[in-house]
């Protein structure tokens, strides 16, 4: 194998996996069991999961099939999708601190597949 057929070849297969992990995080891929811990440690003080009564925050339950509504910082929600949740999250509101610098990207993706499932 020459050196050139050496080194595209394993920066090929570095830049293959960097790709695929990268295309798995926008994905939103995540393991729902360590997204349930990331919401126990992060956000269950808040929010209740198993249930849509307010608690500080407003319970999850259903989250993703939520229909149309406005937050209390007149902020209008139409439908809940993934990136929304995550800039909620990352970003907070009025009424809920911002997250972003306090996960992982790792974590944020089990989090978002952990909350799909309430």
């Amino acid at each position: 194998m020459s050196e050139w057929t050496r080194t595209f070849g394993v920066g090929g297969v570095l830049m293959t996996t960097f790709f695929l992990a990268s295309a798995a995080a926008q994905d939103g891929n995540g393991d729902a069991a360590k997204g349930k811990t990331v919401y126990e440690e992060n956000c269950a003080l808040c929010h209740l999961a198993d249930s849509e009564e307010a608690n500080i925050g407003p319970g999850l339950k259903g989250l993703f099939q939520w229909e149309a509504h406005t937050l209390s910082d007149g902020t209008e929600h139409e439908s809940h999708t993934v990136e929304l949740i995550r800039d909620q999250i990352v970003n907070g509101s009025s009424a809920m601190p911002p997250l972003g610098d306090s996960i992982a990207e790792e974590q944020m993706n089990d989090l978002l597949a952990y909350l799909q499932t309430l």
